[in-house]
């Protein structure tokens, strides 16, 4: 079984990377639509659709144009976003999303750090 640090981790606006991100989380949910008849022991389901959305969080880097400045830039239009969130050089979750929130946030004792959260449009794609 193939095991991954994630240090070789990344978040790409297509091309380019986004700066300062130190994490990301990926979350997949499928409906299952209940099938269950009358005399049935146990409840039954079929798979429907999936939805996936997540998050990825790190420093604030106001210089970042092609990365966190066009991440801010998407929101403020409402525009769709191809996201590639990496697990090494070169696997990968490839989809495109809209951006949900931006929370930057400041402490005296601590850097600029900035969350965003997204929700996946369309299909999500592995790159194994």
């Amino acid at each position: 079984m193939a095991q991954f640090a994630g240090k070789g981790g990344a978040v790409k606006v297509g091309a380019n990377t986004v700066n300062e991100i130190d994490e990301w989380d990926l979350t997949i949910n499928a409906d299952l639509n209940e099938i269950t008849k009358f005399l049935d022991a146990g409840k039954g389901f079929l798979p429907g659709v999936y939805e996936w959305n997540g998050k990825f969080k790190g420093r604030y880097d106001s210089t970042d144009t092609n990365g966190q400045l066009a991440l801010l830039n998407a929101i403020l239009a409402g525009t769709q976003i191809a996201i590639n969130l990496f697990i090494d050089g070169t696997k990968k979750w490839a989809g495109n999303i809209y951006l949900k929130t931006i929370n930057p946030k400041a402490a005296v004792s601590d850097n600029v750090l900035v969350d965003y959260n997204f929700q996946g449009s369309g299909a999500l794609a592995l790159t194994p």
